[in-house]
């Protein structure tokens, strides 16, 4: 048992000591960030992480090792553009799908594990990208004109505290009654 007049400074010192600890707060329970979330895309389930800033989009999936059958990753970006997309680091094949604002995949590509040769969308207004397993659309029936669930996209980028007005996506009616 420490003497009373300690007591006081080693209180100081844990709770000091777990301010700086990632993960701790002894002040109350903290709500771990949501890192995925249930995405459909042409009603097929999937579980997506989003790349919303320069750096995830910079990483991406490399380091994986393995992804489960519907996990994925989409990558937003702020104004429509001819996405291009590498493989420097990624250790599993993927396709990627190339949407528009308006939640419409346009195109489907194959990408090879540690390929750094670019592969880039044909059109110039891609404004979502989103990596699966090789083959995962074709097994889905998942092809260019399907959608991706715009009201659970701008629900998912809400709860990563982001806005959605950042991204140009394409909005109906039906989208702002949520």
């Amino acid at each position: 048992m420490f003497p009373q007049w300690m007591r006081i400074p080693a209180c100081i010192l844990v709770l000091a000591s777990c301010a700086f600890t990632t993960g701790c707060n002894p002040f109350g329970k903290s709500e771990p960030e949501a890192r995925s979330f249930s995405i459909p895309i042409a009603n097929r389930d999937t579980d997506m992480e989003l790349a919303l800033t320069i750096s995830e989009r910079q990483q991406g999936l490399q380091k994986e090792l393995d992804l489960d059958e519907n996990e994925g990753m989409a990558f937003l970006f702020e104004s429509p553009q001819q996405a291009s997309f590498w493989m420097r680091n990624t250790q599993i094949p993927l396709d990627i799908g190339f949407f528009t604002g308006d939640g419409v995949l346009r195109e489907i590509h194959q990408m090879y594990p540690n390929v750094e040769v670019s592969v880039r969308s044909h059109r110039t207004d891609i404004v979502i990208a989103v990596e699966m397993n090789q083959g995962w659309f074709e097994r889905m029936g998942i092809k260019p004109g399907d959608s991706i669930d715009l009201n659970r996209l701008i629900r998912a980028i809400e709860a990563r505290g982001e806005s959605p007005s950042d991204y140009p996506l394409s909005t109906s009616q039906s989208l702002r009654l949520r």
